[in-house]
């Protein structure tokens, strides 16, 4: 069992690193988009300031864009960044027919402020769509987070976010060389998203996998129990 968990895993593991190995680094005037796979559409948008602006609606079959302009301090004081973030043109495009129509943008937006309103986040960890490329401290920042229940684990080049509290279930993948976000599965407050990077489709590395991620995770979960158990069949410390 934890062999053939094992190798979905691997092979899950493969598709996503080709995905994240044909994606250019983060830099000003690099653009990245992500394609709406799934949504419930109305997110309730604040500010880093915690100023309301408005309702903003994402729709199924839809993308966001973030279009970087430049690294600067983090306006969010609720966060726990301590080293620069991204900023740029954060955009909602909504699907019509073949095109894609800009429905909201942005200027000058932090990551933190999309991982923030996008449930992208573990509690005040708000990675976002480019998170800091610190996978020490952002581990640690993470599982220091209050939770109901949460995991961090490593395979090769990908870190895999689990995190659950008073009500929010998030599941996320970030290529750690690039910071960049792969993938999200993620409900907070009645609102849910899934989210992938262009390029990348979830569901390709294993027929039927729907999404990726309860693969993942699960395959993940199990493996670590398994590797717990003494011969016995006892779990240990």
């Amino acid at each position: 069992m934890v062999i053939g968990l094992s190798m979905i895993v691997m092979a899950a593991h493969i598709a996503i690193q080709r995905a994240a190995a044909s994606t250019a680094a983060p830099a000003p005037g690099t653009s990245y988009t992500w394609s709406v796979r799934s949504s419930n559409g109305d997110v309730y948008w604040y500010n880093n300031t915690w100023s309301f602006e408005g309702v903003k609606t994402l729709k199924s079959g839809g993308t966001i864009t973030f279009a970087l302009t430049a690294q600067a301090q983090d306006d969010n004081a609720y966060t726990p960044f301590t080293g620069p973030v991204w900023y740029g043109n954060f955009s909602i495009y909504h699907p019509a027919g073949d095109l894609q129509v800009l429905n909201w943008s942005k200027p000058g937006c932090s990551t933190t402020e999309i991982g923030m309103n996008l449930a992208l986040s573990a509690l005040s960890w708000c990675g976002g769509l480019v998170a800091p490329a610190d996978w020490v401290a952002n581990k640690d920042i993470i599982l220091s987070q209050p939770a109901d229940d949460s995991s961090y684990q490593v395979l090769g080049n990908q870190a895999f976010v689990h995190y659950e509290y008073s009500g929010q279930v998030t599941d996320l993948v970030y290529d750690m060389p690039t910071g960049l976000l792969v993938y999200a599965n993620t409900t907070m407050f009645g609102f849910w998203l899934d989210v992938a990077l262009g390029g990348y489709s979830p569901s390709a590395a294993i027929p039927g996998a729907e999404p990726i991620l309860t693969v993942l995770v699960s395959g993940l979960v199990v493996a670590i129990v398994a590797a717990r158990m003494n011969k016995s069949g006892k779990r240990v410390a």
